[in-house]
């Protein structure tokens, strides 16, 4: 999953490596919205939490927290390659 995410996100992307666990932390280019992220991926039908979610701070606006339990399916490599296309769009 990390991987598909380093190949269709935007440059400038940064995926977490955890060691445990099942959810992959993106950091994203400082000018995209995570929040705007959400909306149109949630008006697709394709779940990600925005990071402000998980933070009382504010700094977390271009974070997107995405689960990586399920096996990689080409349903949703295809749900990560469209997280791609709309990241690049608004970036």
């Amino acid at each position: 999953m990390t991987a598909r995410v380093e190949e269709v996100f935007p440059a400038g992307t940064r995926v977490s490596r955890p060691r445990a666990g099942f959810l992959l932390w993106i950091e994203l280019p400082p000018s995209i919205d995570a929040l705007e992220v959400y909306r149109q991926a949630h008006a697709e039908r394709i779940g990600v939490s925005p990071g402000h979610l998980f933070s009382a701070q504010s700094s977390l606006t271009h974070h997107l927290r995405l689960n990586c339990s399920n096996e990689p399916t080409p349903r949703l490599l295809r749900a990560v390659d469209r997280l791609g296309e709309i990241c690049r769009g608004l970036n």
